[in-house]
């Protein structure tokens, strides 16, 4: 498949069979994205490779933990349209001694790999940038500058467009959603569905983040920030007021990458009753948090969307622990 024809790809909305206070609820299958085992990374990723073109770059630097779903779709797409690719890791210390199959595919796609522990990340952005302009390249570093500045507005354009797909199927099935919820890592993805929701004067719509990594004081600041970034973008002035982020930290569970056994249990009724594959580190969390959310908040009658952000590779660095 040519990368051009992912831009206007669109994903499946399709009935859940999953119960849960008599409510409609319905999964945007961005898992199903045909390209590097789908996610919504590929639609991610997708707007990096543009800017870096656009900016007249000759190779991409992405930054991420060993589980990074983004990292892999982008040394995955270097491959495939023949761009030098470098994948600088965050090694945690719950992470030094943990192959992922993430990390497996990127250096099998030729990514170059570079590590640093979280104290040292931007002398080692600077020092990874500073080598590639020495060997003669022209990098292009997904977050900006060494401080993950500077780059915000750019992935959430993806996001804006998938809510004008979900528009699209709200007019042409006669639904409308008070729900949307989703997995919030980086905040880019829900920080586009916000965006969209702005745009199309949505203000009965609730787009809900579940955390799986920062608290939401700090998640909140970020996602409003990239709204206002992209708002910009657009010549768009919009007041703080009319910026709702709704991000929930309940269910971080001890932080990014750690899951208990109700999130397990509830992958393994997710598969037995609608076929359907949750990670327990994004996804999986995500679905918890939601059905937790309804149940705290005796919320019936409605139609909710869950937007499957993906982690099928995610899914089978845990399978023991889900299936044992």
């Amino acid at each position: 498949m040519k990368l051009e024809s992912l831009k206007n790809y669109e994903t499946p909305i399709i009935r859940s069979n999953y119960f849960i206070g008599n409510n409609n609820l319905f999964y945007k299958r961005e898992d199903l994205l045909p390209f590097s085992l789908g996610g919504n990374k590929v639609r991610i990723a997708l707007t990096y490779l543009d800017d870096m073109f656009k900016k007249g770059c000759d190779m991409i630097i992405g930054y991420g933990g060993v589980r990074s779903n983004l990292c892999r779709v982008i040394a995955n797409m270097s491959s495939v349209v023949n761009v030098k690719c470098c994948i600088i890791y965050c090694i945690e210390s719950n992470d030094a001694v943990k192959d992922t199959y993430n990390e497996l595919i990127t250096s099998s796609c030729g990514a170059d790999i570079v590590t640093c522990e979280r104290a040292n990340v931007p002398e080692v952005i600077e020092s990874t940038i500073e080598k590639y302009v020495h060997q003669g390249f022209k990098p292009y570093y997904i977050y900006g500058d060494k401080y993950g500045k500077g780059n915000e507005s750019t992935p959430v354009q993806a996001y804006v467009d998938v809510y004008d797909e979900i528009s699209k199927f709200e007019a042409s099935n006669g639904k409308k959603f008070e729900y949307i919820f989703i997995a919030s890592s980086t905040g880019v993805t829900q920080s586009g569905l916000i965006c969209g929701n702005i745009l199309n004067d949505d203000s009965y719509k609730k787009i809900i983040g579940i955390s799986t990594a920062r608290k939401s004081s700090q998640a909140e600041a970020i996602i409003g920030d990239n709204v206002k970034n992209y708002m910009d973008t657009i010549n768009l002035k919009i007041d703080d007021k009319s910026i709702n982020v709704i991000i929930l930290d309940d269910w971080l569970l001890g932080g990014y990458g750690k899951y208990d056994s109700s999130v397990v249990g509830l992958v393994r009724d997710v598969i037995n009753i609608d076929g359907v594959f949750l990670d327990p580190v994004y996804s999986g969390k995500a679905f918890y948090g939601m059905t937790e959310y309804l149940r705290k908040n005796r919320i019936c009658d409605k139609n909710i969307l869950f937007v499957h952000t993906g982690g099928i590779v995610g899914f089978f660095d845990e399978i023991k622990n889900i299936f044992n």
